[in-house]
């Protein structure tokens, strides 16, 4: 847990520090003090390419697509599709749900089963 808290740690610092070199105003103003410099060539080095894997074009374009049709939904649609999200997200949701509808059916079968008998 701590080696990749802290690998997601360097990999938003190596962020940082490519989005603070995107500035050449910024550069300018500091010029003596090179930010890469100051964090290590090495860390910055070792953590820039996992930074770089962040960046993937498609995976953002996946994401923008999935956006633009979740807001094409009508509103059921999309309690439908938050509702379902959130059952089959985990195995407890899906195994309590799966639970209550068992418990369901039988209730239905026993209360019918009950009616005919009677």
């Amino acid at each position: 847990m701590l080696v990749s808290q802290l690998q997601a740690d360097n990999v938003e610092l190596v962020g940082r520090i490519k989005y603070l070199q995107s500035y050449k105003e910024l550069a300018a103003k500091h010029a003596s003090t090179d930010v890469e410099a100051s964090v290590g060539s090495g860390v910055a080095s070792r953590y820039s390419e996992q930074y770089e894997a962040t960046l993937n074009p498609f995976a953002a374009f996946h994401r923008d697509e999935r956006v633009t049709r979740y807001k094409a939904l009508n509103p059921a649609e999309k309690l439908l599709l938050n509702t379902s999200q959130f059952f089959l997200a985990t195995k407890a949701t899906r195994l309590a749900l799966f639970g209550y509808i068992v418990v369901l059916h039988a209730l239905v079968f026993l209360t019918l089963w009950n009616l005919v008998h009677l």
